[in-house]
């Protein structure tokens, strides 16, 4: 069975948006670097958080977008996972072997064994060694079971919006009960990095297509979404340290403003000019390797290169990411995503 594609090229506004947000990640890890922490205050402080929450939102909404009626074998789920696993797997192996060099040390089995099998994605009490790793870890832990809600959600919508009720539910546990008394997020991390924190917004990806796959409205009321998106994390009055965005009724509001801003991008049809498109374009396809390679550029660059200009450290980091994570996706990470495309289980 092959998937079509046809439908999914009518939604190059995601990957847009998919390499705005690791742009801005980018940035708010090496400005923190160079300069100083962000809290909850500063705009750029908010992305640094709910800029992976904008990619889980966009990664549910993607599988749906492409898998949405191709589940009907278990020899499709088994290719899902071969294909999952030839796009993930290959370069995040490639940046523990880099954080090893780097750090000239060489991790224990047990941190292979974390690393190389993704079981951190798993665990509340563990995490890669990878700087922000941790997200990739939950997305696998998300595309064991995105065939089943996927299957569920085509099969009878009732099902799939009770099994998101169920997730959203369950996200809601963190942000009212177990960060209820939390004062610095840092302390409670793994159970912020926790699966179940967050597979909500990966399932409300999903259920951004059932829902609104066939809405069509104007241009114009797309931008004033992505407009009121963006003024609620510019705007909206929350100070202090970034668990403050995380948890209680401001995390309900800067979810919403994720999810309406992937929304948005996903109805628009809007085509800027040529050149702006490319960018953009250059953007989506660099975004795997701009956001798990980035913080080990600007490491090397600091300790092996000595760049200590911290304006001058932030702007090299920043080209050099996406053109490196440019070469690494022709010449890596596109072979693999070639072989995971070969149906090794047949029709």
């Amino acid at each position: 069975m092959e998937i079509n594609n046809t439908q999914t090229s009518r939604y190059e506004s995601l990957d847009w948006l998919r390499g705005l947000t690791a742009l801005s990640i980018m940035i708010y890890h090496t400005y923190t670097f160079n300069f100083k922490s962000l809290d909850s205050g500063s705009f750029l402080g908010r992305m640094g958080i709910y800029g992976v929450s904008i990619f889980f939102v966009l990664s549910g909404l993607s599988m749906a977008i492409v898998y949405h009626s191709y589940f009907k074998t278990i020899k499709d789920i088994a290719y899902f996972y071969y294909r999952r696993i030839m796009r993930i797997f290959p370069l995040f192996w490639l940046a523990f072997f880099i954080v090893m060099i780097l750090n000239k040390k060489v991790e224990p089995i047990q941190e292979w064994f974390v690393n190389m099998f993704f079981v951190f994605g798993f665990d509340e009490n563990k995490t890669t060694v990878i700087p922000g790793g941790w997200s990739v870890g939950v997305e696998i832990y998300f595309y064991i079971f995105t065939p089943f809600i996927i299957m569920a959600y085509s099969y009878k919508k009732w099902i799939g919006r009770m099994i998101i009720c169920l997730l959203l539910i369950y996200g809601l546990r963190y942000a009212f009960i177990v960060f209820k008394d939390v004062k610095v997020l840092g302390a409670y991390w793994y159970n912020y990095v926790a699966p179940f924190n967050n597979f909500f917004l990966f399932g409300l990806g999903i259920l951004l297509f059932y829902e609104f796959k066939n809405l069509k409205i104007s241009n114009l009321l797309c931008f004033l979404g992505i407009i009121l998106a963006c003024l609620i994390f510019v705007f909206y009055p929350v100070e202090g340290n970034q668990v403050y965005i995380v948890k209680g009724f401001n995390r309900l509001v800067f979810s919403f403003a994720s999810i309406l801003l992937v929304l948005m991008f996903f109805l628009m049809k809007y085509q800027p000019l040529k050149w702006i498109v490319y960018t953009l374009q250059q953007f989506g396809i660099a975004t795997y390797g701009v956001y798990l390679l980035h913080q080990l550029i600007q490491q090397f660059l600091h300790d092996y290169c000595h760049l200590t200009n911290p304006i001058l450290l932030m702007i090299t980091t920043i080209i050099v990411s996406v053109l490196f994570a440019l070469f690494i996706y022709k010449y890596f990470e596109k072979p693999f995503i070639r072989l995971g495309k070969r149906n090794i289980f047949g029709k």
